[in-house]
């Protein structure tokens, strides 16, 4: 009987900590897909953090063991890229949309109910794809990166929606990604100015 209340104890943590996750999601995604375009320093940021922080504990970790080492190198390489990435605009933005790609793809194909293959198919292809959005906004800064945290923030939004909702078919999400996407580019385009015209004005 006490492992069957531990059992039930441990699947009712792990639901609820689900719970928040998908919350987080749906909030995340909200400030994304209709504030991108204004909080881009703050994404690039957390971009280049994960980025360098991830590279960090990879490299640490084949060097040494020492817990405190290796957390001290991920969090000292995270916020090293996230300053670089802050200041330099034009390598925050690459790094924003290449990030912001490989997550939203991973994310798109971790909810739908395919094999585990295809999920890292999913997550190969929004790696090799972000390198493209990520020119594409250093080329032409605003409309992309209006468009990528639109659909970015939207597939986020429809991932905590479909969640919550316990709604399985993907066409849902599919359904409520597009109506967002839709939302947040015009939301986003009517609430930001071009800087050519800002500087005009």
């Amino acid at each position: 009987m006490e492992i069957y209340y531990e059992y039930v104890q441990l699947a009712q943590k792990a639901a609820s900590m689900a719970a928040v996750w998908l919350v987080l999601k749906f909030l995340f995604g909200s400030l994304n897909c209709f504030m991108g375009y204004k909080l881009l320093k703050v994404w690039i940021a957390m971009g280049g953090f994960l980025i360098g922080a991830i590279t960090g504990h990879v490299v640490t970790t084949r060097f040494t063991d020492t817990p405190g080492v290796i957390w001290g190198v991920t969090l000292a390489a995270g916020l090293i890229l996230a300053v670089l990435a802050y200041e330099i605009y034009l390598v925050g933005a690459f790094l924003l949309g290449w990030v912001m790609t490989a997550i939203a793809l991973f994310v798109f194909g971790n909810s739908l109910n395919i094999s585990d293959k295809a999920k890292v198919g999913f997550l190969i292809a929004g790696v090799l794809i972000g390198i493209v959005v990520g020119i594409l906004i250093v080329k032409f800064a605003r409309p992309c990166i209006i468009a990528i945290t639109a659909v970015s923030g939207a597939i986020g939004v429809s991932s905590g929606i479909v969640g919550l909702a316990r709604l399985d078919n993907g066409l849902w999400m599919m359904l409520i990604s597009i109506v967002f996407m839709a939302a947040g580019i015009f939301v986003q385009w009517r609430t930001t100015s071009h800087p050519k015209r800002k500087a005009e004005d």
